[in-house]
């Protein structure tokens, strides 16, 4: 499975308590048939740097919003408030 498909089961467990196998049987059975998975290579290490000092975001962040930038992504759902911080993108979350 994807690499951040595995750290949101990683947060899932963390912040929630929720079992890998449930995440993990959720992420399969009903997130993966609806999503694109993309993958991150050169051209969006590039735009790492102008992320990093830019909207002073994470390394790892960084990529997140190269890989978007890359694919004409501009929506983002995560409860991650730094991306607030880039204005290219709109940030979307539930509040409970």
């Amino acid at each position: 499975m994807h690499w951040y498909l595995m750290r949101l089961s990683t947060f899932l467990k963390k912040k929630y308590g929720v079992p890998y196998e449930t995440s993990v049987e959720f992420l399969e059975s009903i997130v993966l048939p609806y999503v694109t998975v993309i993958g991150l290579g050169e051209d969006e290490y590039k735009l790492v740097t102008e992320s990093l000092i830019k909207y002073k975001l994470k390394p790892s962040d960084s990529l997140h919003l190269g890989a978007m930038f890359n694919n004409n992504i501009n929506l983002i759902i995560t409860e991650d408030r730094e991306f607030d911080k880039a204005d290219k993108i709109k940030r979307l979350w539930i509040e409970t």
